[in-house]
């Protein structure tokens, strides 16, 4: 049973997206876990800025809108797995704007089923600095 109404349990969901993403937590959107594709239900501000996107443009769209076409199969499975699932997950996958310029984004999925919610938080990061620097 989902519960949506107990405020120590979205505290504790709170305390460990802090604890694994510190201040830099800023670019995240909110996936419902009840609808068919857990669409995005909300989405900050600098979420929008990094994709150069609208609210209406991801509202009611599935999560896997922010992997591109160049995601590893692998990491698709393992950050769906952590969609729907009880362990979190992170991946870096390559991502294209609205603009459709590519970029290296960090996922990192926390799933409120562990927390015994319905929604899981979906954040990212841009890294193409640190890769690019790698290669």
């Amino acid at each position: 049973a989902w519960r949506t109404d107990n405020f120590e349990t979205w505290e504790r969901l709170g305390d460990r997206l802090y604890e694994e993403l510190g201040q830099d937590a800023s670019a995240f959107v909110v996936l419902d876990l009840n609808a068919r594709g857990a669409p995005v239900v909300y989405a900050s501000s600098s979420l929008l800025e990094l994709f150069e996107y609208s609210l209406e443009d991801l509202i009611d769209k599935p999560w896997i809108s922010f992997c591109g076409e160049e995601t590893d199969v692998d990491d698709m499975r393992a950050l769906e797995s952590a969609v729907f699932g009880t362990e979190d997950c992170s991946r870096c996958v390559l991502c294209p704007t609205k603009k459709g310029e590519a970029f290296w984004n960090h996922i990192y999925l926390e799933p409120g089923a562990q927390y015994g919610v319905a929604y899981t938080c979906l954040s990212c990061h841009d890294v193409t600095t640190l890769v690019e620097n790698q290669e």
